[in-house]
């Protein structure tokens, strides 16, 4: 699977996910690091107040690259 669709999967949004691991990682004690694997995670930050990691979200208005709405 790959990274995305495993994050997705576990209800987390792939690009929370990573910019939050990337940002910890070098810093992260190494006996820790499972902690930071898409089915253990959790936000540095404070959480989602729908309790929802990462907070997945859906823009349904798509703004086209002539900048038309779609």
């Amino acid at each position: 699977m790959s990274l995305c669709t495993t994050c997705r999967d576990l209800g987390v949004d792939p690009f929370v996910y990573l910019r939050d691991v990337l940002e910890r990682v070098s810093t992260h004690p190494m006996s820790w690091i499972e902690e930071l694997l898409p089915d253990r995670w959790t936000p540095a930050e404070s959480p989602d107040p729908t309790g929802r990691k990462g907070g997945l979200s859906i823009n349904p208005k798509l703004i086209l690259p002539d900048g038309h709405d779609s």
